[in-house]
């Protein structure tokens, strides 16, 4: 899916011609630039979303979009510049350098922008839910207990004993659960605290159990969160 959806970019931009308008180049070669192009940004942003969502998951959404981009911006430029002297035939100068630089910063941070406000102003569900039920089936009214990342999606656990997964991250996933009371344990796990029931030593290790009977790990970062939860 994700393969074709770049292919069909890249043919529109052929067709399009944005950025080309002084280079003519044969459909193969411009179709070329522009897969290789849009592929390339979408692997760079793959480790932005890991280092956020491993080591800072609790930034606040201004921070962590701020972060994202300019480390695309970092990531992509070398390669931008590379290709667009690929297709001009000649190495560009450090002045065209820094002028895509520039560009690929304007580009982002107007999408980081747009995603911060559409953010901020998404209602919650007419039965004030957080916006994350949203992404469920609209049968869906188990409550949700908890969150884990898997691989690239987010596991979301509910009350009736259903689980279902989520393209997204998830300092994203808990973004989306407002104001319900909740915290992580773990950089890969969150709970919702009104479904815990007790904290509990296993085999050398602590856990939270969850209305499910769900055991959840507990990390020694996030230690405090769980303390200050009221679980110790």
């Amino acid at each position: 899916m994700r393969a074709a959806l770049i292919f069909g970019l890249a043919f529109s931009f052929v067709i399009l011609g944005p950025f080309e308008a002084k280079v003519k180049r044969p459909f193969p070669i411009r179709l070329t630039y522009w897969v290789v192009l849009l592929a390339g940004a979408a692997v760079c942003v793959r480790p932005i979303q890991w280092v956020g969502q491993r080591y800072v998951p609790e930034w606040e959404t201004h921070v962590r979009l701020v972060f994202e981009a300019v480390g695309f911006t970092l990531l992509f430029s070398p390669l931008a510049w590379l290709m667009s002297s690929a297709f001009t035939g000649a190495f560009l100068s450090v002045w065209d350098f820094l002028s895509i630089m520039g560009n690929v910063l304007a580009l982002t941070s107007i999408s980081a922008v747009l995603t911060y406000l559409l953010a901020e102003r998404a209602d919650t569900t007419a039965q004030g839910r957080a916006r994350l039920y949203a992404r469920l089936p609209p049968n869906v009214t188990a409550e949700i207990i908890r969150l884990t990342v898997n691989d690239h999606y987010v596991a979301i656990f509910l009350d009736d004993g259903t689980d279902h997964r989520i393209l997204m991250r998830l300092a994203d996933a808990v973004g989306e659960m407002d104001g319900v009371p909740g915290f992580h344990t773990h950089r890969s796990h969150w709970v919702s605290q009104a479904h815990v029931t007790r904290r509990l030593r296993s085999e050398g290790r602590d856990y939270l159990v969850v209305s499910d009977g769900s055991r959840v790990p507990i990390s020694k970062t996030y230690q405090k969160n769980v303390a200050a939860a009221g679980f110790v």
